[in-house]
């Protein structure tokens, strides 16, 4: 593979972790009745599994 290529492929990871970054913080804002979506995907499992 070419230096270019690698260049290429350095930067989309980099390009990528920032966006993963990004969608988690969003993530984490969002909320119901003050419980944050992490807290109410729990929340869901164990109503639904028991």
């Amino acid at each position: 593979m070419e230096d270019r290529q690698w260049e290429q492929l350095e930067q989309a990871d980099h390009l990528f972790r920032k966006l993963v970054r990004r969608f988690v913080k969003e993530r984490d804002r969002v909320n119901v009745e003050g419980v944050a979506l992490p807290g109410m995907l729990i929340l869901h499992k164990i109503i639904r599994d028991g």
